[in-house]
């Protein structure tokens, strides 16, 4: 075992696996922040801006635990380029990771629009 802590998990799984867990966290995380925001949106079709709000804060830490993985693979692959091989499961999970910010951006912007509408 080395004494560098950072390898004791490179030394017990292969870099393929350690991958495919990294990238489940970041599909599982991604996919619970898009339901929280679609959820968000039912909310505020029912004018309930307060618990919209509080499903979009909870979407937004479960975009942060995505990028907590995603950040290992990045320095990873920083520290030593082109060590981590190609995973189209990797790229589907940066998708879903991309596309639930934007979401997460656009929601955001919806329930303002909304929060002021409904005021007028």
């Amino acid at each position: 075992m080395s004494e560098d802590g950072d390898n004791i998990v490179m030394e017990t799984f292969s870099v393929e696996e350690i991958i495919n867990k990294l990238v489940f966290h970041i599909i599982g995380h991604a996919g619970e922040a898009r339901g929280k925001v679609f959820d968000a949106f039912d909310k505020i079709k029912e004018k309930d801006f307060e618990s919209a709000e509080k499903l979009l804060e909870e979407a937004q830490e479960e975009i942060i635990k995505a990028e907590k993985y995603h950040m290992i693979l990045v320095k990873k692959e920083a520290k030593d380029p082109g060590s981590l091989p190609f995973s189209l499961l990797l790229v589907h999970a940066e998708d879903l990771m991309i596309i639930a910010m934007s979401e997460l951006d656009l929601m955001r912007k919806f329930l303002e629009f909304f929060k002021n509408e409904y005021k007028k």
